[in-house]
């Protein structure tokens, strides 16, 4: 292995002297690559939405695609409203003044809904008439006290867009489903027969330009309206997704700039050169840029969980360099020649650069084993941005330090100011070793006993802050109206006019009386809405508007007849409850806004029972933006902590290999699992929840932490097969490879900590634990690492003589 070793140092070596006799090629190459790739970045899409976290293979998904096919978005937008007094004239029409605005004004609309025009079926004499409800304003207050009643007194309005005791209104704004043209969202000849849905082309979805289109401009008609003695808040999964993307869109630069600043400063103090600050900002910008022309190309978008990158390439490039200019300036110092100075430094540092990248390149890969398509896509991102990232280390940044006029500098640097700190280390860990290791594994003991105080989330709400207006209008309209998510149960009969039977419409109500049980039993549910509402009202008006006619007719073709009247009405409020043939229908069921985790626990709890009150007269689907949620939360908590131990599985043999030694390998891996149980634990005693950030973060930190305990196992068998003597090796792995180590660390610390200038919790959050766990990596490396090499090698031949020959051979390395 040594040999093989040896033979590749000899090919860094040699690829000193093709970049820098063709070093004007890679430089321009570098440029001109970065330029084409960056020119794709404007052409990304954004994706946050829920259903973009699945991939479109998955069951959850293509149930929810085919529901939105037949009836279309099931995603709203509420704007909730509390004036002084909702019946009241002059507040009507500041109602349709609004309502009329969205309508004209707002792109991508499909329809609003409100007290203006939602649906009132009454009868008059024989006739069953089906209009708008403010088609008439009420002319008194005696109309107006009889319109307050009626409204009250319909099922179908309450929770919907009124509050039960009448103090909030609510208008319920929807967006096409389809990102097409109006014209093609009209389904009616279709509903009524005139032509085959199944034979229309595939549409694409609503897109995420669009929907930040369709919500930016509902939000400023709002604004439009504002008052001062009304309350007016916004909801719904839409704007749960507009908001991310906002943030995202905002919170990226501060967080990139942020850290690079703090980077910045900290690579201008500690080696003192202006010139480091500039390469190293150099490799990281045309790293990040090319990356996401890659990304674009591969057709992968911007999405929540891609925010980390920009601090994670930071990160791993400043790293990269940093390890490769310390010995070059080192080498300079000792004799002013920069093309052998970079023979040096790319002979000591190339291998160990392939061999950290490699690992990382693992860490990250191990995504491609979750089942949510974001996660996939950031690990393929990340793991071409670190291979971008190591190919311009290796080519641009040689090409550019053979260029530039750097003169060797006597003043001692910032890394070198560490070595009494990293000496100490060396020293406890040769004396004292086993009490390091019994301090590793006492701190690994109490981590995991607090692992099972763990909680997981998936709450995007709890991203944003407590005073933030989508989370305000959230919780208000859960009080007050609800809810605003819905989980859609979609049965089907298989059987043309299946739902005109009377068995099937049994069952349904006792479906709705199942919602009424389970709110009694304390279930985060509240109203129904199906076909159901709309043939009772049916019912109940042409049998003169009489009360204990709202109820199911039990003669089928009963059902039949009055359905058909209400058709021929105009209306076409069936479309979105029933298909054309009438054996399929949806049950709307509201709920308030809950964790992810929570809403598949109550699917867990409750969706057997739903299922199980259709029998054997349908088949049911639960679907709708509460199945999806639940899907992503146990797709998140599943998937991704395989991800982690899929990533412990491809690393440990990687570092066996990479490291030529079973047993160097496993002791290797000993301080790198310790920080990520003692960031769980952290998690448990400040009281943050494991969700897919966090877990992201752990995967990404096992992957960095290895890069300290690789550069400090390859410098210390180098030293060994010199010297003989571990103590020795250790002490002389401290003092060069030590001090690298120290500076990326800090840099990665403060790269994973500047996510805390993120205005999203969850972010912060993930900086923190990964933040914590590199530089708890970092400690063990120079203590329990060195302390494990101790014990595991034996003193061999000539200590003194050996360190000699490795002193002579290379004057510099003595501080390399």
């Amino acid at each position: 292995m040594a040999d093989v070793r040896e033979r590749i140092e000899e090919g860094f070596g040699w690829w000193s002297g093709v970049v820098v006799r063709y070093r004007w090629i890679w430089i321009l190459l570098t440029l001109a690559s970065t330029a084409a790739l960056g020119t794709r970045i404007p052409l990304m899409e954004i994706e946050t939405s829920t259903d973009d976290y699945l991939f479109d293979e998955d069951p959850a998904k293509i149930a929810y695609n085919a529901f939105r096919d037949q009836f279309g978005r099931d995603q709203l937008i509420l704007v909730v409203v509390e004036p002084p007094q909702v019946f009241n004239l002059e507040f009507f029409r500041w109602l349709e003044t609004l309502h009329r605005d969205i309508e004209d004004s707002v792109p991508h609309l499909d329809e609003v809904t409100s007290l203006v025009n939602i649906r009132s079926v009454y009868g008059r004499g024989d006739e069953l008439v089906v209009a708008d409800l403010l088609e008439e304003h009420p002319r008194d207050a005696a109309e107006l006290a009889e319109f307050r009643a009626r409204v009250l007194a319909t099922p179908s309005y309450i929770d919907s867009v009124i509050s039960i005791d009448g103090r909030v209104t609510a208008l319920q704004v929807k967006s096409f489903a389809y990102s097409t043209a109006p014209a093609d969202q009209d389904t009616v000849g279709a509903f009524a027969g005139f032509e085959d849905v199944d034979e229309a082309p595939p549409r694409e979805f609503l897109t995420a330009r669009e929907n930040a289109e369709f919500t930016r401009a509902l939000m400023e008609v709002v604004d439009r309206h504002r008052r001062d003695d009304t309350v007016i808040h916004l909801t719904g999964q839409p704007l749960v997704a507009f908001a991310l993307t906002r943030s995202m869109a905002e919170d990226i630069p501060l967080i990139f700039g942020g850290a690079l600043s703090l980077v910045g400063v900290m690579i201008i103090v500690l080696f003192r050169r202006l010139s480091a600050l500039l390469l190293a900002t150099s490799v990281v910008v045309l790293s990040l840029i090319s990356t996401l022309g890659l990304a674009q190309l591969a057709g992968f978008p911007i999405s929540l969980p891609t925010q980390i990158l920009p601090s994670f390439m930071l990160a791993v490039g400043v790293g990269y360099v940093v390890h490769l200019l310390t010995i070059f300036f080192r080498a300079l110092a000792a004799d002013n020649d920069r093309v052998a100075a970079l023979d040096t430094a790319l002979r000591h540092v190339g291998l160990p650069i392939l061999m950290t990248a490699l690992t990382t390149v693992a860490g990250l890969v191990s995504f491609a084993a979750a089942e949510m398509e974001q996660a996939y896509q950031l690990g393929i991102t990340g793991a071409m941005g670190v291979s971008v990232t190591v190919v311009y280390t290796l080519v641009f940044l040689p090409a550019c330090l053979s260029l530039l006029p750097l003169s060797a500098s006597r003043t001692r640097s910032g890394i070198e100011g560490a070595n009494p700190l990293l000496s100490a280390c060396a020293r406890i860990s040769i004396r004292h070793p086993k009490k390091l290791i019994g301090a590793a594994l006492a701190l690994a003991v109490a981590s995991l006993a607090m692992l099972p105080r763990l909680d997981y989330s998936a709450d995007p709400m709890s991203y944003f802050p407590e005073d933030h207006w989508l989370r305000v209008g959230t919780y208000y309209t859960d009080r007050e109206l609800g809810g605003m998510q819905t989980l859609e149960v979609v049965i089907d009969t298989g059987r043309v006019n299946g739902l005109h039977e009377i068995e099937v419409l049994a069952r349904m109500e006792r479906m709705e009386e199942l919602v009424e049980t389970l709110r009694s039993e304390g279930e985060l549910v509240t109203r129904t809405w199906s076909v159901l509402s709309v043939l009772k009202e049916t019912h109940q008006a042409l049998n003169e508007n009489r009360a204990d006619f709202y109820a199911i007719p039990q003669d089928p073709d009963l059902v039949a007849q009055e359905l058909l009247l209400f058709e021929n009405s105009g209306a076409d409020d069936l479309e979105d409850l029933v298909d054309s043939e009438f054996s399929k229908g949806r049950m709307i069921i509201l709920t308030g806004w809950e964790d992810g985790v929570e809403k598949q626990r109550f699917i867990d709890r409750v969706g057997h029972r739903i299922v199980a009150t259709m029998g054997d007269t349908a088949e049911v689907t639960l679907t709708g933006a509460v199945a999806m949620i639940a899907r992503v939360a146990s797709a998140s908590s599943q998937s991704l902590i395989q991800s982690y131990s899929l990533a412990l599985v491809l690393i440990t043999p990687i570092m066996m290999i990479l490291i030529g030694s079973l047993r160097a390998g496993l002791v290797s891996m000993v301080p790198n699992l310790i920080p990520i149980l003692a960031a769980l634990a952290l998690m448990v005693l400040v009281g943050i929840e494991l969700d897919m950030f966090t877990i992201l973060g752990a995967c990404i930190a096992i992957g960095l932490a290895v890069d300290d305990s690789i550069h400090f196992i390859s410098g210390f068998r180098r030293h060994l097969a010199l010297t003989g003597d571990p103590e020795r090796s250790v002490s002389l792995t401290m003092e060069s490879t030590g001090r690298a180590l120290l500076f990326t660390s800090i840099v990665l610390v403060v790269g994973f900590s500047a996510l805390g200038f993120s205005s999203m919790a969850n972010l912060g959050y993930m900086g923190l634990t990964t933040a914590f766990a590199i530089g708890l990596a970092f400690v063990l490396d120079v203590t329990v690492t060195p302390a494990l090499l101790i014990l595991t090698h034996r003193k061999v031949g000539s200590s003194e003589t050996a360190a000699s020959r490795s002193i002579g051979a290379r004057p510099f390395l003595r501080g390399s």
